[in-house]
């Protein structure tokens, strides 16, 4: 079962369109080297696609995910009654996959200097956390 997930090129493209589309087979092949389970893998592949179709809605690109694009993506999964499609873990690997790429948003906690902003940084923090 877990070859037919990871050896389906075709399929994970299928799974996941622009603009996360072009990292899909990364990310599968780092949750292979990880050792997940096929219905793990899965699950957290339709939570990537799930996100790549968010950010398409909103106009967005790899280059926007961040953690303040994946702090309202989970805000909005829970708003619509799917917080199964916050699953924090994903998300964690998808930032750090497209950064390790030189894909991801900058972290934008160093710029951040007014008390606002660091508010706003450990609601973020605190949302990807829980």
């Amino acid at each position: 079962m877990t070859t037919r997930l990871f050896t389906n090129p075709r399929s994970l493209q299928e799974r996941c369109d622009v603009p996360l589309g072009p990292h899909i087979d990364a990310y599968a092949a780092r949750l292979r080297e990880q050792g997940d389970s096929y219905e793990a893998a899965s699950k957290q592949l339709r939570v990537i696609a799930d996100l790549s179709r968010w950010l398409q809605r909103r106009n967005l690109t790899a280059t926007d995910v961040g953690p303040r694009a994946i702090a309202r993506y989970v805000q909005d999964c829970k708003r619509r009654g799917h917080p199964e499609r916050a699953n924090r873990s994903a998300l964690r690997k998808l930032v750090g996959l497209l950064r390790e790429r030189g894909d991801g948003a900058e972290d934008v906690s160093r710029a951040r200097s007014s008390a606002r902003g660091r508010v706003e940084e450990d609601f973020q923090r605190y949302l990807l956390q829980e």
